[in-house]
């Protein structure tokens, strides 16, 4: 029963291997194995983390996962595996994500327009910023919209923003007055 099991992940863990060495230059690849099983002559499938050493502890798993999920197991009834599935990991080298392309988009001058910020502030004069033309490094304070395409970033008064090297907005609260 072994022997097929070897083969068939061994061919899986060679193809995965090479993937990863391919399009990704790993270096150290862990593998994690599943088989889809059910008790013969059954409709659905379960899956299971599967060993390759102990045809027993795979039996065992099986009916520990079936009673998990149907409250019920029958070590006696013969199991059969429909699929074969594998899971191939490795850690890779963090991107630099500073020097990816930004787009560079002619963003209109800051506008500004009244807008009511509850009854502390309540209606205020408020800078409108185009994201896509903030450069990173670029800072500001509220009270301030920063407008894109899906969204809108509020700024409130005494609240200060700058734009990180990712071109994400950090915002401190209160600490812009």
């Amino acid at each position: 029963m072994m022997a097929p099991l070897h083969e068939a992940f061994a061919d899986m863990e060679a193809q995965a291997r090479a993937a990863l060495i391919r399009d990704f230059g790993a270096d150290n690849v862990l593998f994690e194995r599943f088989g889809e099983m059910r008790y013969a002559g059954q409709r659905h499938n379960i899956k299971v983390p599967i060993g390759l050493d102990d045809p027993a502890a795979i039996r065992q798993a099986f009916d520990r996962d079936y009673r998990r999920r149907y409250g019920h197991a029958d070590a006696r009834a013969a199991a059969e595996f429909q699929a074969l599935h594998l899971s191939a990991f490795t850690r890779l080298r963090p991107p630099a994500l500073e020097h990816l392309p930004r787009a560079q988009v002619e963003g209109r001058e800051p506008q500004s327009r009244q807008v009511y910020f509850g009854k502390e502030s309540g209606s205020v004069t408020a800078r409108v910023y185009d994201r896509t033309a903030l450069a990173p490094g670029f800072a500001g304070s509220g009270p301030a919209l920063i407008e894109e395409y899906g969204s809108t970033t509020l700024i409130a008064p005494g609240d200060r923003f700058e734009v990180g090297m990712l071109g994400e907005i950090r915002i401190s609260i209160g600490t812009g007055r």
